[in-house]
């Protein structure tokens, strides 16, 4: 399923998300305004929508798939950038290719194999919620390459 503002808006209109506590997320205004880069193209203002726990009282800035949690770059810029390195190749020249620095995208690749485990058993649940019947992912020589196929399934 594609999250956008309009199916955010509708779910907490309809009280259909929830925390991971169980309680149902209520609209509760917006976060600050940040700018997301793109693969092409400018940068792309957005204002998450927050949403408050009605039984814990947390609140939560609710994403589009455009962007991930305390990330600036989308999440098209790092796919794009994590699939080549999840077959081997080097980040400056990836990064060369994606017109990026190359810090940048060393650092979003030593990020993404940190928490590659963790990445791909969120993905395998996710695919799995949505059809039980699909075979599990083949598996890839390192640990990158895992998530970026169980990833690449949903």
């Amino acid at each position: 399923m594609i999250v956008t503002l309009d199916t955010v808006e509708d779910a907490l209109a309809a009280r259909q998300l929830s925390c991971g506590r169980g309680g149902r997320l209520a609209p509760w205004g917006f976060a600050r305004a940040r700018f997301i880069r793109q693969c092409t193209g400018p940068d792309v203002a957005v204002r998450p929508r927050r949403a408050c726990c009605s039984t814990c009282e947390r609140t939560t800035a609710i994403l589009s798939d455009a962007g991930l949690s305390r990330r600036l770059d989308g999440t098209g810029v790092i796919g794009t950038a994590l699939f080549p390195a999840s077959k081997g190749q080097g980040h400056r020249s990836i990064a060369e290719k994606l017109d990026q620095p190359p810090a940048r995208v060393r650092n979003s690749r030593r990020r993404a194999r940190s928490r590659a485990a963790q990445h791909r058993a969120c993905a395998l649940r996710i695919v799995h919620s949505c059809d039980p019947t699909l075979a599990l992912c083949a598996v890839q020589p390192t640990q990158l390459a895992n998530t970026v196929e169980a990833m690449g399934s949903y």
